[in-house]
């Protein structure tokens, strides 16, 4: 250790400075020698090994540096480059996700998977992506265990991490959803989506509630969901292909085809938008092949079916499935029976080709046969509430079928209980049996559940209220709830039409009105012309176009509920 000499300051200070030592004698070699004898070589000996030690340790000392910064600078070089490659393949996996295509999701898996095999085993976004793709693949696309497992393992390597990413999220709602905790996985999903903000501005995991939503057969709420997640990624061509499914499904064409289209502007390729075009065209009744509607759903179907790289299984069994379709309409029963085997075949185990099947039935007038297919999907697919709605909706079609629709909602509510949509059901199904006091129970339930704030319950109970003859009630009912219909025009129309046919025999011009109102709210709606016509058909001067309203009736609605009396008037018509 080393001690600090005190400092001292003037002449007494000099004075007791010490004295510089006098010169030694010079000495040389050879007494140096003589006093140390041989010991001097060997002290000799030992300096210089000490001068050549501390040479070869600063020599090594550089050495080492030299290495560690060019160890670094390679470890640094290889680190942003290692970066890069995770960065481009990333890009790849986003870009491939984007297309909604079943080859872009192989494709972003194929990405996903050097990443994590690679160059970062637990890169966490690279799992939460692969977890998202595998899941699509698995649940929408039906590829089995295969691409479950791994979807499964990525889901808990990216939990793992503790980190929130939307497409963890998403993931593990799809798997859970089909992977049999319907129910569990849409409220679940719809409470995260409501108590974290960012997700309340997420198009995927709103676009992701949506879709399941729809699954359901919540359609009110999916189509929220999804306007509101379309709305924030606009070019997003799954979003665009999920919202024209679920105004498809509710009968809105127009609005349908835009999303469509849509769709199809940024992916044109793409399989769902392609298959949705195919079914509007078919839902819309009755195809002729030389008309347009046919000539359209006839060209995507055959572009889903030769696409390269083409389609997954499960899509291209839904193609061939709609094609048989067209071809009953073309009189190939044959050819049609042929081609839903071998959709069937394909894809044994999809509960939604049933549902597409059962409509094949239906409109070959084989009412029973429809509801059979029904029952089969729910046999595939016990746990889809909406299948109970399709089974319920098939069974109201069908003479004496209303009780036992009713026990279809019932059992669909079992999964979703105090869902607002299937309490209507319910309703429904109760008020076709003729129990129209459990009817409006079931109603006002639906209603209570949506806060007061669900205007086709209130339709509903109108039309109990009007079956009911309480007239009074049931116009101030259809009057609330047309003015809470705004975003519906069918509804609208609908809810107008009632109002005319309660004031039709007490105020002919008054029901006019309100009919002239339902055909300027949508114009596709049949009933009012019908309406009209009929009011004006005895009446010489308005005779002709009277018949002209109806025969655009017939057009619109060939086999709506007035169809057989329009035809009678019709064929009174004078040539």
């Amino acid at each position: 250790m080393l001690l600090s000499t005190p400092k001292h300051h003037g002449p007494a200070a000099a004075a007791a400075r010490p004295q510089r030592p006098a010169a030694r004698p010079r000495t040389s070699y050879e007494d140096l020698a003589a006093k140390y004898a041989d010991n001097t070589e060997e002290h000799a000996l030992v300096r210089h090994k000490s001068n050549a030690r501390g040479l070869v340790i600063t020599v090594a000392t550089i050495m080492v540096g030299a290495l560690a910064l060019a160890g670094y600078a390679f470890y640094s070089k290889n680190k942003r480059e290692t970066e890069g490659k995770i960065a481009k393949l990333l890009k790849v996996m986003q870009d491939e996700l984007a297309h909604d295509s079943f080859a872009g999701y192989k494709a972003a898996c194929d990405a996903g998977e050097k990443i994590v095999s690679d160059l970062d085993p637990k890169l966490f976004s690279a799992h939460a992506y692969l977890a998202y793709a595998y899941a699509i693949r698995w649940g929408e696309h039906g590829e089995g265990t295969s691409v479950e497992e791994p979807a499964r393992d990525h889901l808990t390597k990216a939990k793992a991490a503790g980190q929130e990413h939307a497409h963890l999220i998403a993931a593990e709602a799809y798997l859970r959803y089909f992977g049999g905790e319907q129910g569990a996985a849409v409220s679940s999903l719809a409470k995260f989506v409501t108590d974290n903000e960012k997700a309340r501005k997420s198009p995927l995991l709103l676009g992701t509630l949506g879709i399941l939503q729809m699954h359901e057969g919540d359609l009110d709420e999916a189509l929220k969901n999804l306007k509101l997640a379309q709305s924030n990624a606009p070019a997003d061509a799954r979003l665009n292909a999920a919202l024209g499914n679920v105004l498809r499904r509710q009968g809105n064409e127009f609005q349908a085809s835009n999303s469509y289209e849509q769709a199809l502007r940024y992916e044109k390729d793409h399989a769902e938008a392609q298959l949705g075009v195919a079914l509007m065209a078919i839902d819309a009744g009755k195809l002729d092949p030389s008309e347009k509607r046919f000539e359209t759903a006839n060209k995507y179907i055959q572009r889903l079916l030769s696409a390269d790289p083409p389609p997954s299984i499960r899509q291209q069994a839904l193609a061939r499935m709609a094609h048989a379709i067209l071809l009953d309409e073309q009189g190939k029963r044959d050819e049609a029976d042929r081609e839903e085997q071998k959709a069937l075949n394909d894809d044994a185990k999809n509960g939604e080709l049933q549902i597409l099947r059962s409509r094949r039935l239906a409109r070959a007038n084989r009412p029973d046969e429809a509801v059979a297919a029904i029952r089969q999907a729910l046999k595939l697919e016990p746990k889809r509430a909406g299948f109970y709605v399709e089974l319920a909706r098939a069974l109201l079609h069908k003479e004496g079928g209303a009780r036992e629709a009713e026990s279809s909602m019932e059992e669909a509510l079992k999964s979703m209980p105090g869902s607002p949509k299937l309490l209507i059901l319910l309703g429904d199904a109760r008020r076709a049996a003729g129990a129209y006091d459990k009817a409006r129970e079931a109603y006002e339930k639906a209603l209570a559940q949506a806060n007061d704030k669900l205007p086709e319950a209130r339709l509903a109970l109108a039309d109990v209220a009007r079956a009911k003859k309480d007239y009074p009630k049931a116009l101030d009912l259809y009057e609330k709830a047309k003015n809470e219909l705004l975003v519906d025009p069918r509804k609208q129309a609908y809810a107008l039409t009632q109002m005319g046919l309660i004031t039709e025999e007490s105020d002919k011009n008054k029901a006019r009105d309100f009919y002239r109102k339902a055909t300027e709210v949508d114009q596709t709606f049949g009933p009012p012309y019908f309406l009209v016509g009929r009011m004006y058909v005895s009446d010489k001067k308005n005779r002709a176009f009277a018949f002209e309203l109806i025969d655009r009736y017939l057009k619109l609605e060939p086999k709506g509920e007035y169809s057989a009396e329009a035809q009678r008037y019709m064929a009174e018509k004078p040539h």
